[in-house]
């Protein structure tokens, strides 16, 4: 008895979670920008000065004219920093790839490239 009431509960509410779990939007996406690398107050790296990210098709962009004029916004790097070597880079402008990650407080990206476009921030 107990497990036929359990598959009739199955049936009717599996549909549900399927459902709710398919409906979850989709909040990340690969992009690249050009802004310049700060260190944080406290732990982290950021890049500053950063254009709007801009979302990234089949192809591989091409790479930025070194005089791209920066722009307003913030984002934490994250990921596998060290691999990268994107301390080497602080108050550099660079041109970065990865994971975009919008959040409340802060918005983030995942690093997976950082080409160096200059060795000035300007």
């Amino acid at each position: 008895m107990k497990i036929k009431v359990l598959v009739a509960l199955l049936f009717a509410c599996g549909p549900c979670i399927v459902s709710s779990a398919q409906s979850a939007p989709n909040t990340a996406a690969m992009v690249t920008l050009v802004g310049c690398v700060e260190r944080g107050t406290g732990e982290g790296l950021f890049v500053g000065k950063a254009t709007a990210p801009q979302e990234m098709d089949d192809r591989l962009p091409e790479q930025p004219a070194l005089d791209v004029p920066l722009g307003t916004g913030r984002v934490r790097l994250i990921g596998t920093l060290d691999e990268f070597g994107v301390a080497a880079h602080v108050e550099h402008k660079v041109w970065v790839k990865g994971l975009y990650i919008e959040g409340e407080s802060e918005n983030r990206l995942n690093l997976v490239s950082i080409t160096h476009l200059d060795g000035a921030c300007q």
